[in-house]
């Protein structure tokens, strides 16, 4: 004997709220230690999101990566690594003048505030970011990192990596090919 139930799968795709978040992990790419703090937050500068432990810099478009609700707000800000992860698991994530407002799935409400970073000299990400391609016989990687990266880059199932070597002690220059406006470089070790 067979039962069959129906299940009515519009009504529940309808009650099911659509995420307004970080889409990414950049808390991943952030260091934790204390003697140099501006690397444990993720900062917001013209459109991009950079994550940085000063082995690996993840470089993402807000516009394309993040979700949050008036994420134009979030530029010229920056929000610690554990503030970010906890944001990243709520239901929505709202950008304000003073901080962000987010609500967990089960209707929690929680504010974090910009915190003061006029203490903290920022690095100049872009100056860091610029890159020439030169290829090298032999270059020292430690696969923890990659590991990150394969976490923080946003792509879709089944995709590549693509790296590029500045020499064997330059950066590794680090993207994903179809997903535009995100990349990261990784600095090789030394392996004689």
């Amino acid at each position: 004997m067979i039962f069959a139930r129906s299940v009515n799968t519009s009504n529940r795709i309808a009650m099911k709220k659509v995420k307004q978040t970080f889409r990414t992990p950049l808390h991943l790419a952030c260091s934790d230690d204390e003697l140099c703090p501006v690397f444990g937050y993720v900062h917001f500068l013209n459109g991009m999101a950079y994550a940085t432990d000063a082995h690996i810099l993840v470089e993402q478009s807000i516009d394309l990566y993040c979700d949050v609700v008036n994420k134009d707000m979030l530029n010229g800000h920056s929000i610690h690594r554990d503030a970010y992860k906890f944001i990243s698991k709520c239901q929505e994530a709202e950008a304000i003048d003073t901080g962000i407002r987010c609500t967990t799935k089960d209707g929690a409400q929680f504010f974090y505030p910009w915190p003061d970073m006029s203490a903290m000299k920022l690095p100049d990400f872009k100056k860091v970011m610029s890159f020439t391609s030169e290829a090298t016989p032999v270059i020292g990687i430690r696969p923890h990192y990659m590991k990150i990266l394969d976490k923080v880059l946003y792509k879709t199932r089944g995709s590549s990596i693509r790296c590029d070597l500045q020499g064997d002690n330059g950066a590794i220059m680090v993207t994903v090919p179809e997903m535009v406006n995100q990349c990261a470089m990784w600095m090789p070790v030394n392996v004689d």
